[in-house]
Formats: structure tokens, sequence, C-alpha cells
């Protein structure tokens, strides 16, 4: 039998190299869908808003957008699961992403978050 103790080979542990095989295809994946918000936003911000607080007409912000937003946010969810998928992302501008992070803007939409759903000003 030889004695690698001496090497300078490290010690493979396959738990830690299988997740950092699994945290690279996870990043691949993220980067894939984030060209395709990219691409679909025309890179204009896709923040949908009412033109008054009791109006039922919507406009869509016309900055140009520049962060991409993971609707589906959280300790342990962002860029896992369904949060990967660019139907829960949103290119935003930098303001209106601000404004969402601090929960200064409010989601109005069905159950799951939906890149086509709107946003009311939180009093």
């Amino acid at each position: 039998m030889i004695d690698y103790s001496a090497s300078n080979l490290p010690k493979v542990n396959r738990h830690v190299q299988t997740k950092a095989m699994r945290d690279a295809l996870r990043k691949k994946i993220d980067r894939q869908e984030n060209a395709k918000v990219k691409e679909r936003s025309g890179g204009q911000c896709e923040v949908w808003f009412p033109t008054a607080s009791d109006s039922p007409s919507l406009v869509r912000c016309d900055s140009i957008a520049t962060e991409v937003h993971h609707m589906i946010s959280g300790r342990g969810n962002r860029a896992r699961g369904p949060s990967l998928l660019a139907e829960h992302k949103q290119h935003c501008c930098a303001w209106h992403h601000a404004m969402i992070t601090a929960k200064k803007l409010q989601r109005v939409g069905g159950e799951a978050p939906h890149y086509t759903d709107t946003y009311r000003r939180v009093k």
C-alpha cells in the first residue's frame, strides 16, 4: 500500500465536491435565466404601477433597467428552485429595485409572484 500522507494532494471530500458542483450549476442556470429576463424587458424597467392611488389604469416605468429582481426572496430561497426561473424575476431600474426590497412598494398579483404583477405604494 502507498502512503499518501506526505503528499501535497488535497483530500477529496465528496460532500464538498458535490455541493460545489451543485452551486456551479445553480449559478449557470441563474445567469441563463437572467439573460432571458434582460432580453424580454428590452432594457426597460418592467415595473407597472397605477397612475393614481385610486386609478385602475397602469403605466410602465420608462427608466433603463439595470438590475434583476428575484421576486421570490428570503434566506435560502433566492436563486433556488422556482426563484431561478425568468418568470419569477423582473428587470428593474435601481430606484424601483430599492423601493421593492425596502418594502415601500407592494406586489399586487396572484399567490405566486410573476413578472407581469404590478405594484402599489405602501403607506
